[in-house]
This record gives C-alpha cells, structure tokens and sequence, in this order.
C-alpha cells in the first residue's frame, strides 16, 4: 500500500468523496466512509482499492442489501476478496468506473456538496450584509456622539 493514501485521495477528489483518517498514529490510513453500518472503501495495494460491505453488529443483518450489492459488484467485474452472508469486501480497479460507480452506491458513499456560483455569491453577500449590520453602532445616541 502507499504510505501517503495517495490513490484513495486520488479516488476521493475524483468522485467527490469525504475521506476520513482511520487508526492510531502508527497505524494510520485513509477511507472513505459508507452510510451502510461500518462500510468502507480502503487501499488495497498500490493500484488497487477494496470496498468492504459490514453491517452494524447491533442491527439485524441486512442480506438483502448484502445480496444485491454482491450482485452488482460481480457484474462490474470486481473481484470478490470476503464473503460472508450479509458481510465481505471486493477489490477493484480505481480507474474503473463501473466498479467505482458499484462500490460507491454499493455502501453508500458520503458525496461533498458542490455549490453553485450563483448560490456562493448570495451566501457571500449575505455574510457581507450581516458582518456591516453587526459593525453600525446599535445606540442612536452613539451614533450622534460619534458625529454622525
């Protein structure tokens, strides 16, 4: 594996993922998150990244999802690594976009937002608007002291 996460941030700023750091200080690396119990995707060798589907060991198993996230992975063309009946991780092909495409939605990936230009101008204006509401003197008699 890469010592600096370097294809799994690759990966991540590719598909605008959220990356987080997993581990201790001398055992850390990058992954990026599912919303599917404790699912993630992780770097699996060099040029390889692995997407592992686990469910939350407090909830019921869900084999369902399990089943049709395995079915999606196959026929993506990933390749099977663990399997177990509602838990196992594929490694696949970063460069592949139909087993990125599986492993993202196959755990459910947390996608960055992008804001529109539109929408960053007016959030920028109204910050503008509140920082000089927040800079008038409040006291109509500060401001007749002040002259003005």
């Amino acid at each position: 594996m890469s010592s600096d996460g370097s294809t799994i941030k690759d990966f991540a700023r590719n598909h605008r993922l959220k990356i987080t750091k997993d581990g201790e200080a001398d055992n850390l690396e990058f992954v990026i998150r599912g919303r599917v119990g404790e699912s993630l995707v992780y770097e699996y060798s060099d040029t390889e990244l692995a997407v592992a589907f686990v469910t939350d060991g407090k909830k019921p198993p869900r084999t369902g999802l399990y089943r049709a996230f395995v079915a999606s992975c196959l026929s993506a063309g990933m390749i099977p690594r663990q399997s177990g009946d509602a838990e196992g991780s594929f490694s696949f092909d970063p460069e592949n976009e139909d087993q990125a495409k599986a492993a993202i939605r196959g755990i459910r990936a947390r996608i960055k937002r992008q804001v529109s230009p539109e929408l960053a101008a007016a959030g920028a204006a109204r910050l503008a608007a509140s920082r000089q509401a927040r800079n008038l003197p409040q006291n109509p008699q500060q401001e007749a002291l002040s002259g003005g």
